[in-house]
């Protein structure tokens, strides 16, 4: 009686648990399980339902004991249901990636197709591991030939030597709490005109004069995707050197009258004139420019020196160092008419008209009390000179020893005067314009070399025409420098001497006199390490995290050890470099990782390219993320947002608008309870979405010109595995995970979400569900197996995939190219193109694409539109495009480029070009057959083909 109760209460447990488990509520479920097992020690069922619930919760290990308890206790089970068994240990081990387990297991089963798919898997993975152990290889072989964003048409990227942020100090109140007696790292991305490192070394030297409690190390890892940047920072450190050099002289020699000391003295305040002209001027007087030269003449003298250090404390790996030099060698070159001053100082006259009507319109934008135009004290005579003839003067002093003729010409210039007087100061300024153009010098720091040397002969030549008044100087040029002399200062205030009624140059000369003298600090710079870096923000993240960076080498003679340099950071600073790239995404996929101390550390970054597009955080979030709250990205990304009181403005405008830099800080990095999981339901509606949106962005503007502030959608497929890989790590099944990686390989995902279906998603757009339905994504299958081919050596977990034909060995993957013909594109320089094959002889390629492409209630449904899907299009969205040439180079599965180069085949295939922001067609048809050039595999690296040329263009 009593084990007939027993063995009832054990059933009921087990009820329980089924129940439990099909309403999922699997923890629940586990725990009447146990009970059910406890009762019956000897019954295989509870214990096998156990080993369900752990295996659904991804706790394979756990799955896969108890499923060996379980087969222990089955001797009289069912042969079904110890296959079953068997079956779940084998995949258990799987995707725990128990390989010798996995062979152990697979070699105990029933012939069958379980058996079979098993035994492929299995051999898969060993011949994964034997060509990669590391797996070290793979992963830098993809980090450098596989691009992270779609492509532009245009290979010149922007160069921003001029900022207009406010200067901001690292070292701020939030960070003291890390400061003590630590070892402080910081990475700033974007560096461009460094305002805020140069403030943060000024601040920070200063604590250290004054033997404050602070860090013990400070290490910086400055980033730019332009050389010039760093070529132009050089050259400040190597004035600011020059300028604590001669005022060492001058006390060791002691300030006297006599001519040595007096000439010590003029020329420490040349340099300092120096360093303000070149850091803030557009144009500078002419004793500027030979200073110039010659620190560019000492500079590429030392950069070309590769085994020696230029200052003790500075690392520049030597991909930079080459770079930077290439740069400094250009600007030692004579400008073009293109640049030269006259029409340098008519398109800052552009500029200034533009910015004047800028401020009109976004004045009541602006903080109570504060005036972005305000002129500061001392300030008002370069507003004038500025404003009016585009160039800021010397001080008094300097103008008299290096410029006697500009004096009057100036001074008649500002000087107060009547009507009468009016046609005098009309002739006043064109003397003084005149003596501008003939006696002044475009700041050659300014120039951009990449994009000189990327124009065209011929496009050059038109620009050339010094007859065209419309051609402006394709150069940034600084439209308010007496604004960026207000905002470099103003956080270091405390521990500068500001002369009283300073002028722009003054002021901006005074501050690099701080940060000479800080840098001549032993005691300082003994605790100070600098890198810098030439290259993408996200690939460095990306291979810093997975120690893949080759620039930390060994060290050169004299300068840090870069084998010491952190792996982690403090602080992350994106700029406003995220609009970009992919918005929020960045700092939670990239950044995250590098970050240092839970609750302390943080990334900053700035929305400053389309902030007038959202409505709040929660919209911004919701756009970039596809999640519906801050929480749920909280637990999926471990960032959590620094909430900061701001400033209240004027107008009715949305807080989004009001915050300056946006902070997130690192949480608690550890796998989510199950609780806190998305269901499968959600997860996959979830990345979905986000796999859709990468595939079929929502149309949108090409041009500022065209609708504002444009939203970019610059992601490749590559984004969804990195997304895949971030969801195993916060704690999502692998057969989850796996189990959506197949549905987009066989080329057809079912799903409750669409395409984006607004620009702009809000909260209510990502939580919109409609009816379930099979999308068909075949069009991208070919690209996506091919990437998911490469990336599986990496990931975590194992796959299970549905057809076997669907991954290949990485050996079987191959460099292909192919050339375009002519052709004209607008916005070139956008992220927005994707390569498609087309069989022609199914239907023609249409103008505009998205709706063949779209595989929903918005796309075109006709049996045509379906043909074409099912087979007839690839879709590529990663390769790399080189303008020079028209060539584009990518990686594919060689099954379906064989496929694309059969003659004798009923397709006939050829190549586009088009956009993804409008989806229209931007080139000409290209036959496969006839110009793809075809390389080795993946593993080779070699090429046998009809025209190498094409390739090492491309790479």
């Amino acid at each position: 009686m009593e084990a007939y109760e027993t063995n009832d209460k054990a059933l009921k447990a087990r009820e329980r648990g089924n129940a439990l488990y099909n309403q999922g509520k699997l923890p629940e479920a586990d725990t009447a399980y146990k009970a059910a097992a406890t009762l019956t020690p000897y019954d295989p069922l509870p214990i096998a339902n156990r080993s369900a619930v752990k295996f659904e919760m991804g706790q394979y290990e756990q799955a896969a004991k108890m499923a060996i308890e379980a087969l222990a206790l089955s001797d009289q089970q069912p042969d079904d249901k110890k296959e079953k068994l068997q079956t779940r240990l084998a995949k258990s081990y799987l995707y725990a990636l128990k390989l010798d387990n996995l062979k152990a297991t697979v070699e105990k089963m029933k012939d069958g197709p379980a058996r079979e798919s098993l035994t492929a898997e299995l051999r898969d993975l060993e011949t994964f591991k034997r060509s990669d152990p590391a797996q070290s290889n793979v992963r830098k072989q993809i980090l450098d030939r596989i691009p992270q964003y779609k492509p532009a048409l245009d290979n010149a990227t922007g160069y921003f030597p001029v900022g207009h942020d406010q200067a901001e100090s690292f070292l701020d109140s939030d960070f003291h709490s890390i400061c003590s007696n630590n070892d402080l790292s910081m990475l700033y991305c974007s560096i461009g005109d460094a305002r805020h490192l140069y403030v943060t070394l000024c601040e920070a030297a200063m604590l250290v004069e004054e033997q404050k409690e602070c860090f013990r190390s400070l290490h910086f890892t400055a980033l730019d995707i332009k050389p010039a940047v760093f070529a132009k920072m050089l050259v400040m450190l190597e004035l600011a050197a020059e300028f604590a050099a001669e005022c060492v002289a001058e006390v060791m020699a002691g300030i006297t009258n006599d001519p040595q000391s007096l000439m010590r003295w003029e020329n420490s305040r040349l340099v300092s004139m120096t360093m303000a002209y070149i850091y803030i001027g557009d144009i500078y007087p002419r004793f500027v420019h030979e200073k110039l030269n010659k620190v560019l003449f000492r500079l590429a003298i030392a950069l070309e020196n590769s085994d020696q250090a230029i200052f003790e404390w500075l690392h520049i790996p030597a991909s930079t160092r080459s770079q930077i030099l290439r740069c400094v060698k250009h600007w030692q070159k004579p400008v073009y008419h293109l640049h030269r001053i006259e029409n340098v100082r008519r398109k800052i006259g552009k500029f200034i008209e533009e910015r004047d009507n800028r401020f009109l319109v976004f004045a009541h934008m602006m903080p109570a009390g504060e005036d972005r135009h305000e002129i500061p004290e001392g300030c008002e005579k370069d507003a004038k000179c500025f404003n009016e003839l585009m160039f800021l003067p010397p001080p008094e002093e300097y103008m008299k020893l290096q410029e006697p003729r500009l004096a009057p010409l100036l001074d008649a210039f500002t000087s107060e005067s009547g009507d009468e007087d009016a046609g005098l100061a009309l002739d006043a300024g064109l003397a003084l314009d005149a003596y501008l153009n003939s006696n002044w010098i475009t700041n050659v720091t300014l120039i951009d070399p990449d994009w000189e040397s990327q124009t065209e002969a011929e496009e050059l030549a038109q620009l050339e025409d010094p007859t065209n008044e419309n051609n402006q100087p394709a150069m940034p040029v600084n439209e308010d420098p007496i604004r960026t002399a207000r905002d470099l200062i103003k956080p270091v205030m405390s521990c500068l001497w500001v002369a009283e009624n300073g002028g722009a140059i003054s002021r901006v000369a005074i501050l690099f006199e701080t940060l000479a003298m800080a840098l001549l600090s032993p005691r300082f710079t003994s605790m100070l390490t600098v890198e810098l870096i030439s290259g993408e923000m996200n690939d460095f993240m990306e291979r810093a995290r997975y120690n893949c960076l080759e620039d930390r080498s060994e060290p050169v003679e004299g300068g840090p050890d870069p084998t010491r340099f952190p792996k982690l950071f403090d602080r992350i600073h994106l700029s406003n470099i995220p609009d970009y790239v992919g918005g929020l995404l960045n700092p939670l996929i990239y950044a995250r990782p590098l970050l240092k101390h839970e609750q302390q550390s943080d990334v900053w970054f700035a929305s400053q390219l389309n902030a007038s597009s959202f409505s709040s955080h929660e919209h911004f979030q919701a756009e970039y993320t596809l999640l519906p709250c801050e929480s749920s990205i909280t637990r999926h990304f471990y960032l959590k947002r620094y909430k900061d009181p701001v400033e209240e403005m004027h107008g009715p405008q949305p807080q989004f608008f009001q915050e300056n830099y946006i902070k997130w800080t690192l949480q608690h990095v550890e796998p989510l309870p199950w609780k806190k999981l998305l269901s499968r339901k959600e997860l996959e509606g979830w990345l979905y979405s986000f796999f859709l949106k990468i595939c079929l962005p929502y149309r949108r503007f090409t041009s500022f010109d065209h609708g504002g502030n444009p939203i970019y959608a610059p992601l490749n497929v590559t984004a969804f595995l990195r997304l895949i890989v971030q969801m195993h790590e916060v704690g999502y099944p692998a057969h989850w995970l796996s189990g959506m990686l197949s549905s987009i390989c066989s080329g057809s995902i079912t799903t409750t979400t669409r395409a984006p279906r607004v620009l702009v998603a809000d909260v209510k757009d990502v939580s919109e569900r409609y009816p379930i339905k099979p999308i068909n994504v075949v069009p991208w299958r070919a690209e996506f197996s091919t990437l998911l081919s490469l990336w599986r050596p990496l990931l975590a977990f194992g796959l299970s995939i549905s057809d076997r034909r669907a991954i290949v060995p990485i050996g079987e993957i191959h460099q292909c190219c192919i050339t375009f013909g002519n052709f004209h594109a607008i916005t070139r320089r956008m992220p927005h193109f994707m390569m498609v094959f087309w069989d022609v002889a199914r239907a023609a390629p249409p103008r505009n694409i998205k709706g063949v492409l779209q595989d929903d209630e918005m796309g075109d449904s006709s049996n045509e539109a379906k043909l074409i899907r099912d087979g007839g299009v690839h879709v590529l969205t990663t390769f790399k495009y080189v303008a020079k040439t028209r060539s584009a180079s990518f990686w594919l599965r060689k099954d379906v480029v064989d496929v694309l180069l059969d003659k004798s085949g009923p397709g006939n295939w050829k190549a586009f070009i088009y956009r993804t922001d409008t989806w229209e067609k931007q080139t000409g048809g290209v036959s496969v057959a006839d110009e793809l050039v075809v390389g080795e595999g993946w593993l080779g690296w070699h090429f046998e083909m009809r025209d190498k040329v094409e390739f090492e263009a491309v790479r």
